[in-house]
């Protein structure tokens, strides 16, 4: 699990790197809708490992 942590703080950090400058409420969306898929996309990971 903590590679994911990992990945999701470089990610993180390159998207802090690249919204600035842009509107904050888009990135914000962006960033909301990025974290929801990403959170489908460990829990069907993890249902499907069972």
């Amino acid at each position: 699990m903590e590679h994911v942590f990992a990945w999701m703080h470089r990610q993180g950090h390159e998207l802090k790197v690249m919204t600035i400058g842009i509107d904050h409420a888009t990135a914000k969306i962006t960033l909301i809708n990025m974290v929801y898929n990403m959170t489908r996309a460990i829990h069907i990971i993890q249902s499907g490992r069972r």
